[in-house]
């Protein structure tokens, strides 16, 4: 099909790929894309960063009920391929739905689905995720890598009751909390 020089103008100019200045042609390049997964959501009993999918979840802040989306926004996480400055290989456990650190060096996860906190989380059918560095600005500053249970939380600065509750701690009896609060500064972005 012959388009005239008018026709293919108007074609581009409402796809946004180009904008005619007289009679001079130019064309955009677009900002590489960020695809982003909202859906995300703040547990205000453990704290934790849980994915909102209408399946039952564990909540170590609640056992034997799920975690809770109140006061919380609708949050995004990046994909590990996606543009930032950030650390990679965070995981979506199936179990829990929250999001956790799969490369630490430092011993293994707790899942609060798994025998009370004794098992571990799970990769399967989790994208490798990005979580950003706080110093990258634009998002909410505040969150942390546990040490115990390999979740990611927000810390408030409340030593006592801003640290949520952790399955590692549940597991084994010992402090029920996060650590970790001293760790690295992330930041999660509201959509």
């Amino acid at each position: 099909m012959i388009q005239s020089r008018r026709d293919a103008l108007r074609t581009l100019g409402r796809t946004g790929l180009a904008v005619a200045t007289g009679s001079v042609l130019a064309v955009t390049l677009e900002s590489q894309a960020t695809a982003a997964q909202s859906e995300w959501r703040w547990c205000r009993y453990c704290k934790q960063l849980w994915f909102r999918d209408y399946a039952f979840y564990a909540c170590p802040g609640r056992p034997g009920l799920g975690h809770s989306k109140d006061g919380s926004g609708n949050y995004s996480v990046l994909f590990a391929t996606d543009p930032g400055n950030g650390t990679i290989d965070w995981r979506y456990c199936r179990f829990c739905k929250t999001l956790w650190f799969a490369k630490e060096p430092n011993g293994p996860s707790s899942c609060p689905a798994i025998s009370g906190g004794l098992g571990q989380h799970s990769i399967v059918g989790s994208g490798n995720y990005k979580v950003e560095f706080a110093s990258s600005g634009g998002g909410q500053p505040g969150w942390r890598l546990c040490n115990l249970c390999k979740a990611l939380w927000f810390y408030d600065g409340n030593f006592g009751t801003g640290r949520g509750v952790c399955s590692f701690g549940i597991a084994f009896g010992t402090n029920r909390t996060h650590s970790g609060e001293s760790g690295t500064n992330y930041q999660v972005r509201l959509v």
